[in-house]
Formats: structure tokens, sequence, C-alpha cells
């Protein structure tokens, strides 16, 4: 049996702006990472795992884009995507994005893409690609703010040294 590519969306959080693009489900990964330490432990055979910490999630998926007309609407489309990649002030991260593929829907930050281009017109404009992403799952975790400089600290000790002492003797 054939799946039917869906139409997906990705949407920039920010501006609202939105693509739709077609989507194969099988060909999505989810992945997250969890680290664990092993204590020694005298006279076991295996030592007991105590979590550490997690790692990010981590998803890739593919946007298909074929032109049914206009194959500049393809240059733009994957330029939304480029841009999602790029960091913007004032915390220099990605900007946030919203995937929507049939039921998986989740905020993303993408870190990585890759065009590859299939087809295209007689005039060398592609007109069938496809856009592999590799985003972060941010399930709204606040970006720590900008930590005050600490103020200057006096030397009291070089401070104490240019005290002049004055004797004063009594006749």
């Amino acid at each position: 049996m054939i799946k039917k590519p869906v139409r997906a969306m990705l949407s920039r959080m920010d501006t609202g702006k939105t693509i739709q693009f077609l989507s194969n489900p099988h060909t999505l990964e989810d992945e997250k990472t969890a680290e664990y330490e092993e204590p020694e432990v005298s006279g076991a055979i295996a030592p007991p795992l105590r979590f550490k910490y997690g790692g990010s999630r981590q998803i890739k998926f593919e946007c298909r884009f074929i032109a049914q007309g206009n194959v500049n609407d393809i240059a733009v489309q994957v330029e939304f995507i480029r841009s999602l990649a790029l960091p913007v002030k004032p915390n220099n991260t990605p900007p946030k994005a919203f995937l929507a593929i049939g039921g998986f829907q989740m905020p993303i930050r993408i870190q990585k893409w890759k065009v590859t281009y299939s087809a295209w017109t007689p005039a060398l404009k592609p007109k069938d690609l496809t856009v592999e992403v590799q985003a972060t799952v941010d399930y709204g975790t606040p970006v720590p703010p900008a930590q005050p400089k600490p103020a200057a600290k006096t030397n009291k000790a070089k401070a104490k040294q240019n005290i002049k002492i004055q004797r004063i003797t009594v006749r």
C-alpha cells in the first residue's frame, strides 16, 4: 500500500508566517538521550545506574516542495526554512517555530537543514526539492537573562599601604 504524502505546516511563532509542505510521516525521527552515572559499589555484580541529566529532544523530518506553477514560490519557502536556523537578537538563539505533521505538533528550534534538488526547469530553476531538517524541541524553557557585570573591586591591601604614619615624639 502506497501512502499518500500529507500536507504539513511550519510556522514562525514571533511573526506568524506559515508555510505548507508535503511530508511522508514514515521519515520522521524523534530522539532523546539521558546520561547516567555508575557509582562504584564494593561487592556488587553491576553498579546501579543513577540519573544524571537528560538531553534535549531532537527531531528530524523532510519537507518536500514541488512547483505547480511559479517556481519562485519554492525559493521563498526554502529561504523561510533557512531563516529559521539563523540566530536573532537579543538572545542570539534561532526563532521558535511550530511544526504540525498530522497529529505530531510541537514547538521547535531548527539547528540544521540540508536541501536536495531533484528536478530543474529549462531555465535551471529548481522545481522539485527536499529539505531535511534537524531541530530541537523547545517546550518554552526560558532563556536566562543577561547577567550584570560585577562591580569593580578595590584592592584594600594597596589602599592600606598608601597610608602615611606620622610619629610624634614628646620631649
